[in-house]
Order: structure tokens, then sequence, then C-alpha cells
């Protein structure tokens, strides 16, 4: 159950979001000041927003980017999870994440699928997290930490720490064709990290 979803919110002064359960954030949080978003009991998770296209020549996911920018510091707290998926996270000042089990900074996934004829194309790819401070970052869990296809970008210094494990990985970019036409076959095939 979601308790709090927000989109394109904007002020000058600081935000603050609670929730007892769930919050997702999709879209766009601004603030000149300080921004804090916390749940009690749930998941925190700042998201993208999906598209789908189909038709009978093909298919397409598509993800859009949500932010949160802070003219001050920015806190994210999580009484269960905390994740981070094709995002972007950026503060003046220091960025603080802590969730009482898992942290997850990932990527999402673009995909598009077409078939015309003897053609068939796929592609696939990934849109990373970006977290960034004008100061200190610091991400604390429970749990365990994993990110992958993001980066995070501190003026200051970066704090990683964990009950359980750290783990940084990449995610495989995909492009593949194949055409059949008459005594011809070309496949084509690609994965990019």
């Amino acid at each position: 159950m979601v308790v709090d979803q927000l989109r394109n919110t904007a002020a000058e002064g600081s935000i603050t979001g609670d929730a007892h359960f769930e919050a997702k954030a999709v879209g766009g949080i601004s603030t000149g000041g300080d921004l804090a978003m916390a749940t009690e009991q749930g998941d925190l998770t700042i998201g993208s927003a999906e598209t789908h296209y189909h038709d009978e020549q093909g298919d397409a996911t598509m993800h859009h980017k949500s932010a949160l920018n802070s003219g001050g510091s920015t806190t994210l707290l999580s009484g269960k999870d905390l994740n981070i998926l094709g995002s972007d996270v950026q503060s003046h000042d220091d960025l603080n994440l802590k969730a009482e089990r898992n942290i997850s900074i990932d990527a999402t996934r673009n995909s598009a699928n077409s078939h015309h004829g003897d053609q068939t194309s796929h592609v696939a790819l990934h849109n990373g997290s970006h977290l960034s401070s004008g100061k200190e970052t610091t991400v604390l869990s429970g749990k365990d930490i994993h990110m992958a296809a993001s980066d995070i970008d501190a003026k200051g210094n970066v704090v990683l720490g964990a009950q359980g494990e750290i783990a940084i990985g990449v995610r495989e970019d995909e492009m593949e064709y194949h055409l059949r036409a008459n005594n011809t076959k070309v496949d084509m095939q690609a994965s990019i990290s």
C-alpha cells in the first residue's frame, strides 16, 4: 500500500515527508532548503515513471527519471528498505541515506523490440541513478548495500556502512539484430558493461 506518492513538488523553504508505512516519490521534488523523507515501518522508494508502448511490429518500455533537488541537506530514512531506481538525488549540502534493512541504488532498464518482415531487433539500455552532494554523502544500511550502474559524486567524503555486504556492480546494455532473406542470414549481438 502506498501511503504517500509525491509528484513534481517545489518549495523555496524545506520539504519534509513522513509516512507510517510506504512512500514512493515519482517525478520531481525541489526545494531551496532542506529535504527530508522518512518511513517508519515501510519501504522508501525514489523511482522512475514507466511508459509502455505496444503494437503489431514491436514493443517498448521507457523509464523517465525522478529527481530530488535540495538547496540544503537531504535525508532519506527508511524503516525497511530504501530504493533509488533510475533517479537523481542532488543535495547542495550533506546527503544522508539510512535504512533498517537494505539500500539499493540501481538503474532502470529501457527496452525496445521490433519485428518487421524478416528483421528483428532488440535494444536494452540502462538509466543509472546519480547521487551528488556539495559536502558529505553517507549511506548506512542495517543489512546490505547494493549499487549497480549508478554513481555517487560528493565534494566531501563518501561513507558506505552496512551490517552485511556492500556490492557495487554493472548492468549490461544489449543490442541484437537478426535478418533472414532468401539464402542470407545475418545475426549481430553486442553487450556493453
